[in-house]
């Protein structure tokens, strides 16, 4: 038995016409389709395949907008062609019933016109599980391969930096991707994830307290069981706190280029 929570409004939407990469922090991307777009401000917040982002800027004539990836609890993603933008800030509507872990919330949404709302029989139930969202730490941010932010490729040892932030001190403004660290929340720690060229994990690095670790080349070579380095790797980065985990987690992956490694690419350097 559904009861009626109240009612919102449709928020202005557009699909991407472009590719929006990993490392775009600050980008301008083409959209299409757009509806209601002179409705959206600047410095408002959007959402993208569950990535949130900030509008900057909106451009009419040029059918662009531009955007700052990867607030609050999540990370900048790959988005591809045709993916949907949704310009939420304004148009969000608050639930206030509450919910506990693993509970389920079933809600369904009636579109109301003129011309009468739609049937409740008819509307698609939608399943939603809660997870403990607001309670987890934010995952770090500005995360640095050997100097570089979201690199397809690097040469020699690894070092990977981030900075830490902190869910309940980002309350008054957005904190940048680009941002330096803010102090953690008590007892918050970072954990970062190693995983060899056959995407094996081989090393787990829990419990740290600093922005920055190495993995050295006889570390590497031992871990994964190897004559040689790797030629492709990935990193994994989150936040723990109390047993609870970030909401999303920093995947960033790469080739490795030097003697006796993907032949046939990176010839004359990087």
């Amino acid at each position: 038995m559904f009861q009626s929570q109240g009612f919102g409004t449709f928020t202005p939407t557009a699909v991407l016409t472009e590719a929006l990469g990993q490392s775009a922090i600050n980008s301008t991307v083409g959209v299409a389709g757009g509806i209601d777009l002179e409705e959206v401000e600047p410095n408002t917040l959007a959402v993208v395949d569950g990535e949130w982002v900030q509008v900057t800027a909106v451009n009419l004539i040029a059918q662009t907008v531009t955007l700052e990836r990867g607030l609050l609890d999540t990370v900048p993603v790959p988005h591809a062609v045709g993916a949907r933008l949704c310009f939420v800030d304004g148009w969000r509507f608050y639930l206030t019933p509450e919910y506990v872990q693993n509970e389920v919330a079933r809600v369904k949404l009636l579109p109301r016109t003129p011309k009468g709302t739609f049937a409740e029989a008819a509307a698609t139930e939608l399943n939603l599980t809660l997870a403990k969202r607001f309670i987890r730490p934010y995952c770090p941010g500005n995360v640095r391969v050997k100097g570089l932010r979201y690199p397809s490729v690097i040469t020699g040892e690894l070092s990977v930096s981030w900075a830490t932030r902190n869910r309940q001190s980002q309350t008054a403004y957005l904190a940048l991707q680009t941002e330096g660290s803010i102090t953690p929340e008590a007892g918050q720690t970072t954990t970062v994830r190693l995983f060899n060229e056959k995407s094996v994990l081989v090393r787990t690095l829990a419990g740290l307290i600093g922005s920055n670790v190495t993995w050295t080349l006889a570390e590497e070579a031992s871990d994964s069981g190897l004559s040689r380095i790797n030629g492709h790797l990935r990193i994994e980065i989150e936040a723990e706190r109390g047993g609870h985990v970030s909401w999303q987690k920093q995947v960033i992956e790469f080739d490795r280029a030097g003697y006796g490694l993907r032949y046939g690419q990176y010839y004359g350097g990087i």
